[in-house]
């Protein structure tokens, strides 16, 4: 069963809120739930961090609120599949469940029993949405039936650059947050959008419009767009003037970066592909 109306009202809403939100620490919970209402998931936890066998936080959400996982269970969480399997490539691979990833060895596998007892799932879906120095980044999303359908692999498939993009906006906006004082007072003066603070940031780091919209997951088209928009707001007509105008309005750090200051901007968005062992179509 393909995609309707519905769920592209769902990822419309997901960009929404995504664009809109000031507070990226309360987008994770909600984008957790619209998995596993979407996927009909029975436990989703979000990965942000680097996990090792023994270090990293695993927190599950589930239709009954959000709880921390025993610690035999969160072991095997960080240890086990699908995101060690990921970890073996650089790139971004396509959702992925750990039947796929081993077939039929999945049903009898340790994980597959962890998930069946901690989360009451016959089978996990990883959803990668960024792999960057060395920390992948995504959604685990535990399933009751044996199989996810075509139609909830196919959603999955669809919101990953969604997510993606999530992923890129959020954490530019923690950093932003973390390096201004009074952060949503001054976006609010000057009337800039979250998406529009983040282009700033960028333009602060001398990046070009094709490097923003990698970073970002949109288009050059788009980035132009928002680009334009802050030079309205700021009353500039140049990165230049921009970046200054940024400065001295506490919008941005004074130490930030004018254009003529960088050399050699670094990008860090990987293309998106999927694992020559998974056999999908990307759409």
């Amino acid at each position: 069963m393909g995609l309707d109306s519905r769920d592209y009202e769902r990822m419309l809403d997901v960009a929404t809120a995504i664009l809109h939100t000031h507070q990226p620490e309360q987008l994770w919970p909600w984008l957790a739930g619209e998995l596993l209402e979407s996927l009909h998931g029975t436990a989703a936890i979000h990965k942000d961090e680097e996990w090792t066998e023994n270090r990293g936080t695993v927190r599950a959400w589930t239709s009954g609120g959000v709880a921390e996982v025993d610690p035999r269970t969160g072991r095997h969480v960080r240890s086990e599949l699908p995101f060690q399997w990921y970890m073996r490539g650089d790139e971004l691979c396509l959702p992925a469940t750990g039947s796929e990833i081993l077939g039929p060895a999945w049903r009898d596998s340790e994980a597959a029993d962890r998930a069946r007892e901690a989360f009451d799932g016959d089978d996990v879906l990883g959803l990668p949405v960024a792999h960057q120095d060395g920390v992948l980044r995504g959604f685990l999303v535990y399933h009751r039936a044996e199989d996810f359908t075509d139609r909830e692999r196919a959603y999955a498939e669809r919101i990953q650059p969604l997510l993606a993009g999530a992923d890129a906006q959020l954490h530019r906006m923690w950093s932003w947050r973390s390096s201004v004082s009074e952060p949503e007072e001054r976006a609010a003066e000057y009337r800039l959008t979250p998406r529009e603070v983040v282009v700033l940031g960028l333009l602060a780091e001398a990046l070009p419009a094709v490097a923003i919209a990698r970073r970002l997951g949109v288009s050059v088209r788009t980035v132009h767009k928002h680009v334009q928009n802050v030079y309205r707001k700021l009353g500039t007509s140049d990165r230049v003037s921009t970046v200054l105008r940024a400065q001295w309005a506490g919008l941005i750090a004074s130490g930030a970066r004018t254009p003529h200051d960088a050399r050699h901007p670094a990008t860090s968005f990987s293309g998106r592909t999927s694992h020559p062992a998974i056999r999908k179509t990307a759409h």
